[in-house]
């Protein structure tokens, strides 16, 4: 009997299948098993990007994300805004003197000017006539008093002037008229009483000045 060959008393199904060493397959730097799945793998093997690639020249990371600055920041910067510093005033780099350089000469001048003065207790004359500019037409013992003030120091002019000042924001105040008569009359200076019944004689009828002037 013909001897078979060794071959083929083997079946097919006996045969050790021979080993294949498959690649080990990556996806986003990691190692994944296959899972065989012919359908996954045409798309396991299109090519990804991998987003853990640094990002180079302030470009993002991957698309849709912007690159994110971790960066410490205040909680201005955060917002988009910067203030300047506080200047603290209580400082001595920061005086009130430096503050008033800065001033135009001419404001801070007048600020200084616009300052209350402050009179000495004897100046009794300054003092009235502060009030008087402070309420003309209001104080009316300031003026009263400034008169008779400058009458007890015999000062002629002055006294005149603070009548002239006083009528001309009272033109009719006969009592004062007839007041600044009398005094000229005590000094027996008819010239000047002449000048002032000209001037109120016709303009202020007042019986007390028609008696003066019957008198003279």
């Amino acid at each position: 009997m013909a001897s078979t060959p060794l071959n083929a008393l083997i079946s097919p199904s006996s045969q050790v299948p021979t080993l294949v060493q498959q690649t080990p397959k990556f996806r986003g730097g990691f190692e994944v098993d296959d899972d065989g799945d012919d359908q996954q793998a045409g798309a396991d093997d299109a090519p990804e990007d991998d987003v853990y690639a640094p990002a180079t020249n302030g470009a993002v990371a991957s698309a849709g994300h912007e690159f994110l600055d971790r960066t410490p920041q205040t909680p201005t910067q955060a917002n988009g805004t910067t203030h300047a510093p506080a200047q603290n005033f209580d400082s001595p780099a920061i005086a009130p003197s430096s503050i008033a350089s800065n001033l135009p000469a001419q404001a801070f001048a007048s600020s200084l000017s616009a300052q209350p003065k402050s009179r000495l207790s004897h100046d009794v004359i300054g003092i009235l006539e502060d009030r008087v500019k402070d309420d003309p037409r209001g104080d009316i013992d300031a003026w009263l008093e400034l008169i008779q003030e400058y009458k007890n120091r015999h000062k002629e002019d002055d006294t005149r002037k603070t009548y002239e000042r006083y009528l001309a924001i009272f033109p009719l105040a006969a009592d004062q008229w007839a007041a600044w008569l009398r005094w000229e009359e005590q000094h027996d200076r008819k010239v000047w009483m002449e000048r002032i019944l000209a001037r109120c004689l016709t303009s202020v009828p007042d019986v007390d000045l028609i008696n003066i002037y019957i008198n003279y």
